[in-house]
């Protein structure tokens, strides 16, 4: 059970959430190595996901990533204005190591 203004319970990622991590790799893998992710590589594989809404959803995703030390888990959050609609794509937020 999610608190008031908290992120839901984690969640089997969708075909949906999938393609915005797609879509984000660069970026996302960029970000990652600017956090301290020693040579971060493809593809960026989302594990789970949840929600918290704001105006609009963030979609906090824990993703896997290869790296030169094995699998590493990131924090990928990704922010859908109501505006974009269910089509839409997010902002990429933030990267951080989980």
């Amino acid at each position: 059970m999610s608190l008031c203004g908290g992120y839901s319970d984690p969640r089997v990622i969708d075909d949906r959430v999938k393609n915005w991590i797609s879509h984000f790799e660069p970026q996302i893998l960029e970000q990652a190595s600017n956090s301290g992710l020693k040579n971060p590589k493809g593809p960026v594989k989302a594990d789970s996901y949840s929600t918290q809404v704001v105006a609009g959803l963030n979609y906090k995703v824990l993703c896997t990533v290869g790296t030169d030390e094995g699998d590493r888990k990131i924090e990928v959050v990704l922010y859908a204005h109501w505006s974009i609609g269910a089509e839409g794509t997010p902002e990429l937020t933030s990267v951080s190591v989980a």
